[in-house]
């Protein structure tokens, strides 16, 4: 994979270590006790699409976090990059048949 993602230009790959398994179908409270668990430098996996993530989850979410006195920062702050250098469109964008 990174094999790839380098012959296409990428210059790092990022992944998560926890994943609040929304896109599973996890229930919000199930999906809030992974914020419970987070540790700092953790990358938590949510996913803007489902509304019980936007407008429960993740506020639950930031508050645990600052409780916890740690920093929330979008990747490309993390990383010292420009947004120009986060995203890259490869190749066509997905059609109507593609879920996640």
């Amino acid at each position: 994979l990174v094999g790839v993602l380098q012959q296409r230009g990428y210059t790092g790959l990022i992944m998560w270590n926890r994943d609040s398994k929304d896109g599973s179908g996890a229930t919000p409270d199930y999906c809030k006790g992974v914020y419970d668990q987070v540790a700092g430098g953790d990358i938590v996996l949510e996913h803007s699409v489902y509304n019980s993530t936007v407008n429960e989850v993740v506020p639950y979410g930031v508050n645990v976090l600052k409780q916890k006195g740690l920093d929330l920062v979008a990747l490309d702050l993390c990383l010292g990059l420009g947004i120009e250098e986060v995203y890259e469109e490869v190749g066509k964008p997905r059609n109507g048949t593609w879920h996640c």
